[in-house]
């Protein structure tokens, strides 16, 4: 079975970097992606997406080293979830709250260039995206629909 995940898009808000109590160093970080498309009513909607990822020793310390709010970053890693159980109340009646978290535990990560002051050549951040994504994407063979498979 294969789990892999590869997100591209700019880092949401500064790596926030932790040492264990045995010494593993841990980053976290945040990607934001986004996707625009007109809806049924023609309206243009801009859907965008936070991933949540997780690094680990050499990786975090330099992700926590080199990356910065608003930089172009891509992730390949593996998708895991986390599940837990909240208390709300509801008419002063406690109940339970299942809640579920995806988070990629990442194995590579690239360092994109970082964030530019907006411009109107809108065009730079597709040229930006296509360049990280044939990075972290190479041509391995026939195309398969995405699927190494």
């Amino acid at each position: 079975m294969i789990n892999t995940i590869t997100v591209v898009g700019r880092m949401a808000r500064d790596p926030e970097k932790r040492t264990t109590p045995n010494g593993l160093t841990i980053t976290e970080l945040t990607i934001a992606t986004n996707e625009k498309y007109t809806d049924s009513s023609g309206k243009l909607v801009n859907d965008v997406q936070f991933h949540h990822v997780t690094t680990f020793n050499k990786l975090a310390e330099n992700c926590a080293t080199y990356l910065k709010k608003g930089q172009l970053v891509g992730v390949t890693g593996r998708l895991t979830y986390r599940t837990w159980e909240d208390a709300r109340f509801v008419n002063d009646a406690k109940e339970a709250v299942r809640r579920i978290q995806a988070k990629i535990l990442a194995r590579d990560v690239k360092f994109g260039p970082k964030a530019q002051p907006k411009s109107d050549a809108p065009d730079s951040q597709t040229e930006e995206l296509d360049e990280l994504a044939s990075v972290l994407s190479p041509d391995d063979g026939p195309e398969t629909n995405g699927f190494p498979f």
